[in-house]
């Protein structure tokens, strides 16, 4: 009897952890947000990477947010490197194609455009709707943001989200997780051994892009013999934030796992970084990109 007793306590308690996990998600736990290059364009082009551009040039880049509910109101931080790009302007709107902001497409007026770029290489915005009439609240995908920045340096880089809230009509906050990440190409030479040879090789890793928080990502390579190989993961200053010194080889093949932490075994922020393979005289190098 006390073993029913308890096994009904067991079950009871499981459902209630269930039932308090499906509570905490809102109707926006699915949502994401996207990044657009491609801001001449009218709609989501989900354009993600571009060539290496020029110190002085201006990028534009739209936000948009996907597979929203009710959407109500939504902050979200863009990250982006201050010594490769200067702020310059945002709006609600996309002044090129005079695409409206999602939180009108059903008719309502949104107010409080709030821009914040004090924090270094952080721009937090966000929006909301004036009324509290729920038909209003869009459904779906649209505009959220239309950025400008000044490129500063040719240097590779990336360009990230940080935190992001979408809020419903009835105050239910969801912090989004399906988030996207802008490549931009630089100076960096990668994929270009400086010594051929066709029995060595350095595959790129994979999961690739991959959140550390969640998996790891092999780098697998192959040789021409055994020997002392090493490999070492930068960041995109030239940092050194990982090593793998005599990895060990298999028939000449060998494959290192990488966690994401750097030497101090802190987590790696969201970005592009380069990993090198070194073995006697051969250095090869591919990129790999950290999402957070």
């Amino acid at each position: 009897m006390k073993k029913i007793l308890f096994t009904l306590l067991m079950c009871q308690f499981l459902i209630g952890i269930i039932f308090c996990s499906l509570a905490s998600a809102g109707p926006n736990y699915d949502a994401g947000i996207r990044f657009d290059l491609d801001a001449t364009t009218y709609g989501n082009q989900n354009v993600t990477t571009i060539s290496t551009p020029a110190i002085g040039d201006y990028l534009r880049l739209d936000c948009y947010a996907i597979n929203v509910h009710n959407l109500d109101t939504y902050e979200f931080e863009i990250v982006y490197n201050s010594e490769k790009f200067t702020y310059v302007t945002s709006s609600a709107t996309n002044p090129i194609t005079y695409e409206q902001n999602i939180l009108t497409t059903n008719g309502g007026s949104a107010i409080g455009w709030m821009v914040d770029n004090t924090v270094p290489g952080v721009l937090s915005l966000a929006y909301t709707l004036a009324g509290i009439d729920t038909l209003e609240a869009p459904e779906g995908e649209g505009l959220i943001g239309d950025i400008v920045f000044q490129v500063i340096s040719d240097i590779a880089d990336s360009i990230t989200f940080g935190v992001v809230r979408f809020f419903d009509t009835f105050g239910e906050e969801d912090i989004i997780l399906d988030k996207d990440i802008v490549i931009i190409q630089g100076l960096v030479s990668i994929d270009t051994p400086l010594y051929i040879e066709e029995s060595i090789n350095l595959f790129q890793n994979h999961p690739n892009p991959f959140n550390p928080v969640f998996s790891d990502t092999k780098i697998s390579y192959n040789l021409n013999e055994s020997s002392n190989s090493k490999i070492i993961i930068y960041n995109i200053k030239g940092e050194i934030v990982q090593k793998f010194h005599n990895v060990a080889t298999k028939n000449y093949s060998g494959e290192v796992i990488w966690n994401g932490t750097d030497i101090d075994g802190k987590i790696a922020a969201s970005g592009i970084y380069f990993y090198k393979l070194i073995s006697d005289n051969i250095e090869i190098i591919k990129k790999m990109v950290v999402v957070r």
